[in-house]
C-alpha cells in the first residue's frame, strides 16, 4: 500500500476603496491510497481435469477438454475439428472475441466441457 498526501493553500486579498478588505485563505489536503491487488489465479477448474499453461484470460473453468493453438489456426477450424459450434467455442474462450481476432496462438484453449 502507498500513501501520499498532498497540500495546497491558497490566500486571496480583496481591497477595495471603501476601506474594505476581505481576506480569504483556503487549505485543500488532499490524501490518496494506492492498494495492489495481484491479478486474480487463472481458473481453477473444478472437474479435477489439470489445466494447462499457457491460457488465455477468461476461459471457462469448466473445461475437460484442451486444444492447443498453433499459428494460424482459427476459430471455425477448431470448432470444426472437435464436432463443436463457434460460438460454444467463443463462449468456453471468450478472450479469442466473438470475431476471433484475438485468439492466441501457442496456447491452450477449451474445446470441452462437462
Amino acid at each position: 500500500m502507498s500513501t501520499s498526501t498532498s497540500t495546497l493553500t491558497l490566500t486571496n486579498t480583496l481591497t477595495l476603496t471603501n476601506t474594505l478588505t476581505l481576506t480569504n485563505t483556503l487549505t485543500l489536503t488532499l490524501t490518496s491510497t494506492l492498494t495492489l491487488i495481484p491479478p486474480p489465479a487463472p481458473n481453477t477448474p473444478v472437474t479435477g481435469i489439470a489445466t494447462p499453461s499457457p491460457i488465455q484470460p477468461g476461459m471457462t473453468s469448466r473445461c475437460q477438454a484442451f486444444y492447443y493453438v498453433r499459428p494460424g489456426d482459427t476459430c471455425a477450424a477448431i470448432a470444426a475439428r472437435y464436432s463443436i459450434l463457434v460460438g460454444q467455442f467463443i463462449a468456453w474462450n471468450p478472450g479469442a472475441r466473438a470475431d476471433c481476432a484475438s485468439l492466441w496462438a501457442n496456447s491452450y484453449a477449451c474445446v470441452g466441457v462437462f
